[in-house]
């Protein structure tokens, strides 16, 4: 059984370098499109998204759009350092929300009200 750095390093190297290619880059957008239309989006109050890095689908029209509809969107903040777990914790963002390089140069909200594991908002 492989650790997870390991596991890591493998699924790394078969995405290769992001979304590449134009096909790549066409279905990624079909799958932002499927997913702006799915009813799941359109019934939800609340997206918990993250911030996509460039080899992944790309989330900041999702993210935006759902600002845009009104929508609470909610991106995770790692707030435990790797070696403790990196631990973290979701952050109610807007278009105010400024955001900070975090763990693997992830972008991250620097500050934002809490979504605690109750499912429920801090006070």
């Amino acid at each position: 059984m492989q650790d997870k750095n390991s596991f890591r390093k493998v699924v790394k190297a078969r995405r290769g370098n992001g979304l590449a290619t134009n096909e790549d880059r066409i279905n990624a957008e079909i799958i932002v499109n499927r997913y702006l239309d799915s009813e799941y989006f359109k019934k939800s109050d609340i997206i918990f998204a993250y911030s996509s890095m460039e080899d992944e689908i790309p989330t900041k029209r999702i993210i935006q759009t759902a600002l845009d509809s009104g929508k609470r969107v909610a991106l995770p903040k790692v707030v435990s350092s790797v070696s403790d777990g990196a631990m973290m914790e979701f952050l109610l963002v807007d278009g105010d929300t400024l955001y900070d390089r975090g763990v693997y140069g992830i972008m991250e909200p620097e500050c934002g009200e809490s979504f605690s594991r109750r499912g429920r908002w801090e006070d």
